[in-house]
């Protein structure tokens, strides 16, 4: 991942990505934290194995109790997407793609295993290859294939707080952090982006239509953030700057897919399920050798959209428009 980061950057000559360090925690007996350790371990990646105690003798703008555990490692941090997707459609333009912004496409006709031609709001293409990756609207582009994954779209939210600790949360001094609890899982970054501090709840939000949903928050997931907030680091929270809402594309195991289709190798699909833009470098690295190669040269079976926790099947309506 940071590799494909990293091409970009010295591409462009803008950092993109800013290291602050990263912290899961929770309570001792959450095997979500085994999981991480034990990925991290098998990979070979450093990471500390800290007592609450420790945690906080380090970053004392924690408050544990003590029956918690926190992993810490040192090089997870920040990918900045307002400079991100400028940056990747710069370059891409440079390579002679063609941008078409606030484009609806509303037709998908397959053409065999030779291409697809794709009717949009700005006139017809027809391509060779095709990359799908529309979130929410996924199966409406797989219903012309016969296919579709099951997708369930919710309805997220981050907020803002002006803490009055700004040096004490900076990104040199305090990391992005993930809480598994036992109901909920909290995340949050330091001061980045805004004069402020974001936390949210991960996957907390409500199952919504992505052609209808409102833009306004949901209250109770705001007072459930900042209820652990004033609990774990109260001195990151001050006055509301805002909250924003946001759409994830959840799959059955919560996990990314990236793939060919099968029966139609022309066509490649990725559903980042909320959280795939730290990929972002790398999912397009692995899109573009599926559009010039037909395969990858990357290791990427467990997100393949055949797996079974996928849950593809046949759709009941191929070739709908969309």
């Amino acid at each position: 991942m940071y590799m494909a980061w990293k091409t970009v950057e010295d591409e462009a000559g803008i950092e993109l990505v800013h290291r602050t360090g990263g912290l899961v925690f929770g309570p001792k007996d959450n095997k979500d934290l085994d999981d991480y350790a034990r990925a991290m371990a098998v990979n070979e990646v450093p990471f500390d194995d800290l007592t609450a105690e420790e945690a906080m003798k380090r970053w004392p703008q924690l408050t544990l109790t003590p029956n918690y555990r926190v992993l810490y490692q040192a090089d997870a941090g920040i990918v900045n997407p307002r400079l991100a997707n400028s940056t990747h459609i710069t370059l891409a333009r440079k390579r002679g793609a063609h941008v078409l912004d606030q484009t609806k496409v509303t037709e998908i006709i397959p053409i065999g295993k030779e291409g697809a031609k794709v009717v949009t709001s700005k006139g017809e293409f027809t391509c060779k290859r095709l990359i799908i990756c529309a979130g929410p609207w996924t199966n409406q582009c797989l219903k012309p294939f016969g296919l579709e994954v099951p997708i369930k779209t919710t309805k997220e939210q981050i907020t803002y707080w002006a803490t009055p600790n700004l040096r004490e949360f900076s990104p040199s001094r305090f990391p992005v952090w993930i809480s598994v609890e036992e109901k909920d899982c909290y995340y949050g970054f330091p001061v980045y982006g805004e004069v402020g501090t974001k936390a949210g709840v991960h996957i907390g939000g409500k199952e919504v239509d992505p052609d209808s949903r409102g833009f306004e928050p949901d209250v109770d997931l705001l007072n459930n953030i900042e209820a652990y907030m004033a609990k774990t680091m109260p001195g990151a929270l001050g006055p509301r700057l805002y909250t924003k809402t946001c759409l994830y594309a959840n799959t059955l195991d919560d996990d990314l897919i990236l793939d060919t289709l099968p029966n139609f190798p022309q066509v490649s699909l990725t559903v980042g399920c909320g959280h795939g833009y730290k990929w972002a470098s790398f999912i397009g690295l692995v899109l573009s050798q599926y559009a010039l190669n037909g395969k990858t040269s990357f290791p990427v079976e467990a997100l393949a959209v055949t797996r079974p926790a996928a849950g593809l099947r046949k759709s009941s309506c191929p070739k709908a428009a969309l």
